[in-house]
């Protein structure tokens, strides 16, 4: 009788060095290949503790969720509710802290992410259309998500260099131009997301209420937010392209894997070299590789310099001075292949070993009845054959005064509001408003005339963001 198949062969445990190919490996996988981890694969990876990062790593947290779609819908109706999520939470005891903080997440936000594709909509070419019930999560609902998940991270890192006229607004000719303006040096994702954010303006646009009437100067930054919390990922992470993320807010350094080179397994130092030696300490160019952020670039870089580890504020200045030779901000991303300049040391800075500045001669107090003498022999002697002329009094430079930033329209109302309120029954309607305008004309600045004619045209809309009456808001 053969025995064949009848032996369990228990897979092997991973060790540190397997873990890290392992990690190299997944690193470069697509979902496909995700999607196709055995469970005896799984915990060799849960046991190496690459798994969670495995699930979240190379684009959105809800990946994790799109690949575990099949296993979290368990009534296979195509749907994955709440409930379905907290039963997967409850009977997977093996899985980790991250995995259930992500699931916890995603359950709270159900009724939000069944709303990002509308497979519920009935009539969806009504003029009014109806819905129905959504009935959980599609596979829809987190591509849609996914989609604008990351077209809204980028808008929101990358804001200022979209908003070309700095007025706090991005609209489609903005972004048409961006994309012009760097035509060949964007990513062919970089250029999807911007298209999307065109194709996204009008809904983006009105997120917020934060414009008077129609919503047509394009997305402000109070948008963006708003609409990351009505797709019901406010909550979840973005990564920086296809690799680890980028440091986020929060993040300790000592918590970053591979931080000091020559830690990884199987990595040795040349002969006669320290660890952390490295020729190029001067400035030089650095293509990125999968994993890498201005942190961990710039923490390298000085440890290639002076070979020891720095403190944090050191990273932290060079950070800064990593982004400005790059003509870049922290927030913005990176990727993959990208090439950036990489400053060595500052120069004319003392180093350990320079000599000590000079230190500056403290003269003692001045004993009483020294200080008049002194004070004598400060001041500047007249030259000689000019005893009638008297040295110029010296006079201290003029305070700087800062440039007050302009009134809003609701600050000039408030600050002439006793004025306008005529009747004194505490309350400003449009009449009174105009007809102030009409009385004070002359005295009154072009800018103030701007603001009042405009809080006069909104009063209908202003007076009632206060329920302050009873009945219909109609005193003003």
């Amino acid at each position: 009788m053969s025995t064949q198949g009848a032996e369990r062969v228990e897979a092997p445990k991973a060790t540190e060095a397997q873990a890290t190919n392992i990690a190299v490996q997944i690193n470069q996988a697509d979902s496909k290949q995700l999607n196709q981890v055995t469970e005896a694969q799984s915990a060799q990876l849960r046991a190496a503790g690459i798994l969670p990062e495995l699930a979240i790593s190379g684009g959105t947290e809800l990946d994790y969720v799109r690949n575990n779609f099949d296993k979290l819908d368990k009534s296979k109706d195509g749907h994955v509710t709440k409930q379905e999520i907290e039963d997967y939470i409850k009977n997977n005891k093996e899985l980790s802290k991250q995995e259930v903080e992500l699931l916890k997440k995603t359950a709270a936000n159900v009724d939000k992410l069944e709303n990002n594709n509308t497979d519920g909509e009935l009539n969806p070419y009504s003029e009014y259309p109806t819905y129905g019930p959504e009935g959980g999560i599609t596979k829809k609902d987190i591509e849609v998500a996914n989609q604008r998940m990351k077209a809204e991270d980028y808008a929101n890192k990358n804001f200022d260099k979209l908003d070309t006229d700095n007025d706090g607004h991005v609209n489609s000719a903005e972004i048409e131009a961006y994309m012009k303006a760097n035509q060949g040096k964007l990513s062919k994702e970089e250029t999807a997301t911007l298209q999307h954010l065109i194709k996204d303006m009008d809904r983006l646009q009105g997120m917020a209420n934060d414009e008077w009437f129609w919503e047509s100067k394009g997305f402000t930054q109070r948008d963006l937010k708003v609409a990351r919390n009505e797709d019901g990922t406010a909550g979840l992470r973005v990564a920086a392209g296809n690799f680890k993320y980028a440091d986020q807010p929060g993040d300790k350094p000592s918590d970053k894997p591979a931080d000091k080179p020559g830690d990884q397994p199987g990595q040795k130092a040349e002969p006669g070299k320290k660890a952390g030696d490295n020729p190029t300490v001067g400035d030089h160019e650095s293509t990125i590789k999968p994993g890498d952020s201005f942190w961990k670039i710039a923490k390298d870089n000085l440890k290639a310099q002076s070979g020891k580890e720095p403190s944090n504020a050191e990273v932290v200045k060079a950070m800064n001075d990593l982004a400005k030779a790059n003509g870049m901000k922290l927030t913005d991303v990176i990727h993959p292949g990208q090439k950036l300049k990489v400053p060595g040391p500052d120069k004319g800075e003392p180093t350990a070993h320079s000599e000590k500045p000079p230190t500056s001669r403290v003269e003692p107090a001045p004993r009483r009845g020294e200080t008049n003498q002194r004070q004598r022999e400060a001041d500047p002697v007249p030259a000689p054959g000019r005893e009638d002329e008297k040295p110029e009094p010296r006079t201290s430079p003029e305070p700087r005064t800062e440039a007050k930033a302009p009134e809003s329209a609701s600050q000039v109302l408030q600050r002439r509001f006793s004025e306008i309120d005529k009747d004194g029954n505490n309350k400003v309607n449009r009449k009174e408003i105009e007809k102030y305008l009409n009385d004070h004309a002359k005295d009154l600045s072009p800018e103030e005339v701007r603001a009042l004619d405009l809080m006069a045209r909104n009063e209908s809309k202003i007076r009632t963001l206060v329920d302050d009456e009873k009945g219909p808001e109609n005193s003003g």
